[in-house]
């Protein structure tokens, strides 16, 4: 499987806003047996997942505050404004 380039997820997904992904197209397929159903069913996103899952990253980001980038916190308080 190799990714030819990526696209904004709100082309195809606009209820989706965690970030880039490669759109089915996008990706050559040959020798896998892999449907766009498939593809679109993994790419869906429970909103309500993701929002206990980056809320639960307070606590890591605690204890690796000395170390941590402050990009990190920058990305993660934009993932949690796009959710």
């Amino acid at each position: 499987m190799e990714f030819q380039g990526i696209c904004p997820v709100f082309r195809f997904m606009p209820a989706l806003r965690i970030g880039w992904v490669p759109c089915f197209e996008d990706v050559q397929w040959d020798g896998i047996d892999f449907s766009e159903e498939q593809f679109e069913e993994l790419e869906n996103v429970n909103r309500e997942a993701w929002k206990r899952e980056v809320m639960d990253h307070e606590e890591l980001f605690i204890a690796l505050h000395d170390h941590l980038p402050p990009e990190m916190i920058y990305e993660r308080e934009l993932l949690i404004r796009r959710l």
